[in-house]
């Protein structure tokens, strides 16, 4: 007779039981509950709502005295309930429900009572993301934008819970800001105001971690231990680092252990990795990095001009070329092109890249024409998913500060590189110049030697970036010290095959270079 497979479903079950119970994972004596992510959420975006009115709901500060009570009344409920919940399961028959409760109730009372001093303190955090990052268009982007934002919002809500000493609920708060943001931090460490994170992604910090007032934080940071192969041993024990005031940390830095102190003032370069202390205002930078562009006889070589590639180097132009090129090519029934084709095919200006992508290159009857219409095409949309690396204007707005001269040489039609330079980069590039019938294009030397002499600038005082090939032997060919750049159209390991000896991993990289 069939059973319909319930034997086997009756065994199974029973040898997953047996799993568990032979493991310390699960109290099988204590019948509670593990704290409800979904509730924390909740509590999250209902403390958005209530310390940034109007950003988060319909409801306005205009109406604040008619939302903000009975807001504040649900939200005291559902973080007891959720308090309660969190100690019963991590102490199970330990206390009483007595004392659970009286715990749940006084804790929650501090976290209400905290939340003026929290909004003051997140204040100023917008305010120094707001100054500090010249790509910000309000303090409204700010807050409802930045992943930064929403990382410390909920770490400075996850720490008060921290130092009640209150399970789980912690680490699911800041474990959520985690998804959200890509940005790690442990409720247990500690944070002054004016704290600047700008794109975020991969920063890590720590559970001991102390950071003073005025800090900047960028993408890729780890503020860590220097090893945790003790394990639980190391628990309550300093592991991570304490950082000054008025310290600014680069993409990529990493700062280790608990006995690293670095001073005020204290400026880290990119990818440098630190596991001793540094004194008050210091610049840390990769020494590989300041040789690759300052050895040799220049080692002494005061740069006062930069000349900038524009696609992959300064511009993310891939979207808007390959769409141009592919609205032209469809009205001939011809192959589309994809992202990866597209930026193997650019660094040799409009013609070239039409030659790479149309059946036959010059040969067909058409190319001319297709030329043509691109160039069109292109005009008109040349700015539509186009848009600057991420960190590009922070460093040129870094650089005029410096009182650096700058110039754009592209490839690019020479009308669309003055678009382009206008609409993104206006009152950040002195000079722009691309491909027209009187200048050739790289790697020619033309296009430098022109932007030196409307500059007023020497090549002995100049630097060229650029992201490709075409790039290093343009530089080369004006005798010129050449900085390539991995975040465009060519890899780093490309770059170096083509004998690049100084590669930037990121935009502020530059900076360190410069200091």
């Amino acid at each position: 007779m069939e059973n319909n497979g319930n034997d086997l479903i009756f065994n199974i079950s029973s040898k997953l039981k047996e799993n568990c119970c032979s493991q310390d994972l699960f109290e099988i004596n204590c019948k509670h509950n593990y704290p409800s992510r979904d509730v924390i959420i909740k509590l999250i975006k209902d403390l958005r709502r209530l310390l940034f009115p109007g950003y988060f709901g319909k409801e306005t500060l205009s109406v604040f005295d008619d939302y903000s009570i009975p807001l504040l009344q649900e939200i005291r409920e559902e973080l007891r309930e959720q308090i309660i919940v969190a100690l019963r399961f991590d102490k199970c028959s330990e206390i009483s429900e007595e004392e659970i409760n009286a715990k749940a109730e006084s804790t929650c009372d501090h976290f209400i009572s905290s939340l003026p001093q929290i909004q003051k303190v997140l204040f100023t955090d917008v305010e120094a993301i707001y100054q500090g990052d010249p790509a910000a268009q309000s303090k409204a982007e700010v807050i409802t934008s930045y992943p930064g934002t929403l990382a410390i919002f909920v770490y400075r809500l996850a720490h008060v819970l921290y130092l009640e000493k209150i399970p789980a609920i912690p680490r699911l708060m800041n474990e959520y800001a985690h998804s959200r943001t890509g940005i790690d931090i442990h409720a247990g460490a500690e944070i002054g105001s004016y704290f600047f994170i700008d794109h975020g992604t991969g920063i890590v910090i720590g559970e001991t971690t102390v950071i003073g007032d005025h800090v900047k934080i960028y993408q890729g940071v780890t503020l860590g231990a220097l090893s945790t192969r003790r394990g639980q041993e190391l628990a309550g024990i300093k592991r991570h680092p304490t950082i000054g005031n008025y310290v600014t940390i680069y993409s990529g830095a990493s700062i280790l252990g608990g006995e690293t102190i670095i001073g005020d003032n204290v400026v880290i370069g990119g990818n440098s990795f630190i596991t001793k202390s540094i004194s008050s205002d210091s610049k840390v930078s990769m020494k590989s990095s300041e040789l690759l562009v300052k050895s040799q006889e220049s080692s002494k070589k005061k740069i006062d001009t930069i000349i900038f590639d524009l696609d992959g180097t300064l511009l993310d132009t891939a979207d808007d070329l390959m769409n141009s090129l592919n609205r032209v090519l469809f009205e001939y029934n011809y192959p589309q092109i994809d992202a990866d084709r597209t930026k193997k095919c650019l660094g040799n200006g409009i013609k070239k890249f039409v030659e790479l992508n149309v059946p036959g290159g010059t040969e067909n009857p058409n190319y001319e024409t297709i030329v043509d219409l691109f160039k069109k095409d292109y005009l008109n949309n040349c700015a539509v998913f186009t848009k600057p690396y991420e960190g590009i204007i922070h460093v040129l707005h870094e650089i005029k500060k410096l009182g650096l001269k700058t110039a754009i040489v592209s490839n690019k039609a020479d009308f669309a590189v003055q678009e382009l330079t206008k609409h993104y980069f206006d009152n950040l590039i002195d000079v722009s110049v691309g491909e027209s019938e009187s200048i050739p294009r790289k790697p020619n030397p033309q296009m430098i030697e022109k932007a030196l002499k409307v500059l007023g600038s020497s090549k002995e005082n100049a630097v060229y970036i650029g992201d490709s090939e075409v790039d290093l032997k343009t530089a080369e060919n004006a005798k010129l010290d050449c900085i390539s750049v991995a975040w465009g159209f060519r890899s780093m390991s490309f770059l170096k095959d083509q004998g690049a000896k100084v590669i930037l991993s990121s935009p502020e990289d530059l900076l360190n270079i410069l200091g």
